[in-house]
């Protein structure tokens, strides 16, 4: 039988996932509307502000939920999850590994992972 702890990690996970999907068909759309110049176009813009405060709402939504699972809170209430990645690892990139306790190395290597997933989508993003 699966516990809340278990529950809790299923949709943390699912919510992680469709929300880099999202990520990924949103930066991939938006290439592909600058490239046929579709994106100059007034119910484009529109609609694309609608789909991106849908979409920041969502991020801000997953960064909540994923905070027992980073075993840290959020650093104020609007950070959004690139947001966190890019607060670990500047706090945490340049720290000496014996300096480091377990969570920090947890969370430096996960933001590592995920910065490196979402740059392929939008580079530098974080």
């Amino acid at each position: 039988m699966i516990d809340a702890a278990g529950i809790y990690l299923v949709y943390s996970y699912k919510a992680l996932f469709l929300l880099f999907m999202a990520y990924a068909a949103l930066f991939t759309l938006q290439r592909i509307l600058r490239r046929s110049g579709i994106d100059q176009w007034p119910l484009t813009r529109h609609l694309a502000r609608l789909v991106f405060g849908l979409f920041l709402v969502a991020d801000w939504w997953v960064n909540i939920v994923i905070s027992p699972l980073m075993l840290d809170l959020p650093a104020h209430p609007r950070e959004l999850v690139t947001d966190r990645l890019r607060r670990y690892k500047e706090l945490y990139g340049r720290l000496h590994h014996s300096r480091m306790t377990w969570p920090r190395r947890w969370r430096l290597a996960v933001a590592r992972f995920a910065c490196r997933q979402l740059n392929q989508y939008d580079p530098d993003h974080c």
